[in-house]
């Protein structure tokens, strides 16, 4: 809501004017092109994964500040980023099997193929949004202007952005969360030699090479800089 005062009729000074970033992530080069499939024009949105920590709990403290929807924009993030699942399958969950449950089996709309997510870890986080959600709604994240359908995926683009903009965090959409896993469960596990790391992420991923994953999770520009920093031609 717009509230009038008499300041307005002042000219505004360039000095104070704040300029600010747009809130979505920036689209890139590809813009304009035509999807084959579709026939429509293809967008192409420059989302990364969230490196730093800080940065991730700093996104779910801020998530989690708009009361039952805040509660519900977080674990929608906190199980995106521990399990690498995409937005649209998360949103596809029933309630019937979260109920206490601490391992899932999903079939991902995208690919057909079949895994278990393993939410133990989340699981206190899962009974505190039981507690509060519509005990009349199949799904487990339903729409709130109509629970008999399934939060859209648009809908939680556009409030995780917005809380992502409020904190200063550039390049988030709802694939930031898988890039975000991957990346995070690489530099958890790299170092095990008992895991093998990028195999693990491609299988989850169902990428065709490694690559691919490694560019996937923002690791390429990393080990590029870290080469260049130090490359002295003379």
């Amino acid at each position: 809501m717009s509230i009038k005062s008499s300041e307005t009729s002042k000219k505004e000074d360039p000095k104070d004017k704040v300029v600010k970033r747009n809130r979505w992530p920036r689209k890139t080069k590809e813009n304009g092109l035509i999807d084959p499939k579709t026939g429509k024009k293809k967008w192409h949105i420059d989302v990364r994964a969230i490196k730093d920590k800080n940065d991730i709990r700093n996104l779910i403290t801020a998530l989690s500040e708009n009361g039952f929807i805040g509660l519900r924009n977080a674990l929608i993030f906190k199980i995106g980023i521990s399990t690498g699942l995409r937005v649209s399958d998360i949103l596809q969950l029933k309630n019937a099997e979260m109920q206490n449950a601490t391992v899932v089996h999903v079939t991902e709309q995208k690919t057909k193929k079949h895994r278990n997510i393993y939410l133990r870890n989340l699981l206190a986080d899962i009974m505190e949004y039981q507690q509060q959600r519509p005990d009349h709604s199949e799904w487990f994240f339903p729409s709130s202007q109509n629970p008999t359908e399934h939060l859209k995926e648009g809908t939680f683009y556009q409030q995780l952005n917005i809380v992502a903009d409020s904190i200063g965090l550039e390049h988030v959409g709802t694939h930031t969360m898988r890039k975000t896993f991957g990346y995070q469960y690489y530099m958890a596990t790299i170092a095990d030699p008992k895991i093998a790391t990028l195999p693990t992420l491609m299988t989850i991923f169902n990428h065709s090479s490694e690559q691919m994953t490694i560019r996937y999770i923002g690791l390429e520009t990393e080990r590029i800089q870290e080469t260049l920093e130090d490359f002295h031609p003379f």
